[in-house]
């Protein structure tokens, strides 16, 4: 279940997704796991996939899918190996499926927290940007290749009588990541979508107040946008409201985390008598 696919350049693509299976030795739960395909579609891990991690966790959440710059895939997920507390981890697995970070991955929390959605990127550096939420934060790690955290304990973005919670992650130019996450002041308030670049020594490169891509109304109960890079150190976001009316929009930030629509975004369409929503959005270099 809840299966991501990653595309490798020029040569296939990995595919994650969490596995129940009754029959599978103890502990019982939702393992994660992971396959490599060629660009013919045939498999190059054993059939039915590569295990990264047994878990007893009896549901799901959220995780995170993609590679670094060498190619090997990058997997962030909620963990119950160590207690029963569930923690983040993160895992490393190369093209012909070996654990580079070990059997127990590199584990990024070891609190009484609660955790969620942990999202993982590659960036251009050679290194990688954990994120993930904890109670009413956002917390992001980076790791170098060998997994060695580089930011301390961790870079915590929050404010004061908000909640946020992590809705996407990207890596993006000079070994950064752009973050973006909801925010809200409580269950039936509205819901506001943010972002920031982070740079690759973990400077909040759009301000210490971040940059506001919807903050007029309220976003859906329980969605939480994705986006999708420019490839220029900018980002494209989509995304649907529930107040004042259910209608998509799209923003494109641009690297210097100026906006390059008005703000709030342009309506996917000025005829509001017809119900939008759960937009997808791509973007064309070539077109910009």
């Amino acid at each position: 279940m809840q299966p991501k696919l990653k595309a490798l350049p020029n040569s296939g693509w990995y595919v994650s997704w969490f596995d129940n299976d009754p029959s599978s030795p103890p502990p019982s739960g939702y393992d994660v796991y992971l396959q490599r395909l060629t660009p013919g579609g045939v498999e190059k891990f054993p059939h039915d996939g590569r295990l990264v991690a047994a878990l007893s966790n009896s549901s799901t959440q959220d995780y995170g899918l993609d590679i670094d710059a060498a190619g090997n895939a990058l997997l962030a997920f909620l963990d119950t190996r160590e207690g029963s507390n569930e923690q983040v981890t993160a895992a490393k697995v190369g093209p012909m499926g070996k654990l580079i970070w070990g059997q127990l991955g590199i584990q990024l929390t070891t609190d009484s927290s609660f955790h969620a959605a942990p999202k993982i990127a590659g960036t251009s550096d050679g290194g990688s940007v954990v994120a993930w939420t904890s109670d009413s934060n956002v917390v992001l790690q980076k790791l170098d290749a060998k997994g060695n955290p580089l930011w301390g304990a961790g870079i915590v973005l929050s404010e004061s009588g908000f909640n946020y919670s992590l809705a996407d992650l990207h890596g993006a130019d000079q070994g950064s990541v752009i973050v973006s996450w909801v925010r809200d002041s409580g269950f039936g308030s509205n819901r506001q979508l943010k972002a920031n670049k982070i740079s690759s020594s973990g400077a909040l490169l759009w301000g210490a107040s971040h940059v506001s891509i919807f903050d007029s109304g309220s976003l859906q109960f329980g969605n939480y946008p994705y986006f999708v890079p420019d490839k220029k150190g900018g980002t494209v976001f989509g995304w649907y409201t529930s107040s004042p009316s259910l209608q998509c929009y799209a923003q494109h930030i641009l690297a210097d985390g100026s906006e390059a629509f008005p703000h709030n975004g342009s309506p996917a369409s000025t005829n509001t008598s017809n119900v939008r929503v759960s937009p997808s959005v791509s973007y064309r270099p070539a077109t910009d």
